[in-house]
């Protein structure tokens, strides 16, 4: 359960609905090798609902083609997932206003995680959940769950 009392899951399915984020984070720029980034605004619960993660849903052949014709810095916005034994992909390369495609990848320690939420429709959303208590100021990150993510392979 969040603050409010609500289940992060239905939490979760209201804003996806809505098309909205919530209103307790804030895009910032960390620094030249991740670029920008997000951060809470207020202190969260483990467990409780952060962001989705906001694309045009294609195949994994389809995300593979677009690795190969995309620069660098927009192909680090396609987000890879299996799903019913299938491979998916998000595109998050074209820029709205929604937050969760800015979240960056830290393998060693992060503070939350995806997960997938159905929707009515039955149709698969990457939301992002605390992990751990997160705390005002603090960025978020997740395990993109990718060895083979090129700023991994620089840091070598």
């Amino acid at each position: 359960m969040n603050p409010k009392g609500v289940c992060p899951e239905e939490e979760a399915l209201h804003f996806i609905a809505s098309e909205k984020d919530k209103d307790i984070f804030q895009k910032k720029f960390i620094s030249e090798d991740k670029g920008h980034g997000v951060i809470a605004t207020r202190n969260i619960e483990p467990g409780e609902f952060l962001l989705e993660y906001v694309g045009r849903h294609i195949s994994g052949s389809e995300g593979e083609d677009l690795v190969k014709e995309y620069s660098a810095e927009d192909a680090a916005f396609l987000h890879f997932y299996n799903f019913q034994g299938q491979n998916f992909c998000i595109d998050g390369s074209k820029d709205t206003a929604r937050l969760g495609r800015f979240i960056n990848d830290d393998h060693i320690k992060p503070n939350s995680k995806i997960k997938i939420i159905l929707d009515e429709q039955q149709k698969p959303h990457l939301c992002v959940f605390a992990k751990t208590e997160i705390l005002a100021g603090e960025e978020i990150v997740y395990n993109y769950e990718n060895p083979n993510c090129q700023w991994r392979q620089m840091k070598k």
